[in-house]
């Protein structure tokens, strides 16, 4: 065995065993993407969808003005009161 032969078998050795932890660490990559897959296919289905925030948005935008124009309207009715009973206290 010669020189070359030898630094070739070396060689060869070390390429098989690259050749062996490249391939173990794809089949934990594929593993690991189906896993990944898999909890994105359930989010998908068990949690809410943009459609459903949407209008939930709409519906919580509706309900936020009313109770804004309720709120607005307790307001002035107490401004319309206070006004009432400082006229009253200074007219008599």
């Amino acid at each position: 065995m010669t020189i070359v032969e030898l630094w070739m078998f070396i060689i060869t050795g070390l390429f098989g065993v690259a050749m062996y932890l490249l391939k173990a660490k794809h089949q934990e990559t594929e593993m690991f993407k189906v896993k990944v897959q898999e909890a994105l296919n359930h989010i998908q289905i068990n949690y809410v969808h943009k459609q459903d925030l949407k209008e939930f948005k709409n519906e919580f935008s509706v309900r936020f003005d009313r109770l804004e124009n309720k709120l607005d309207s307790l307001i002035g009715e107490e401004r319309d009161l206070r006004h009432r009973e400082w006229k009253n206290r200074h007219d008599a």
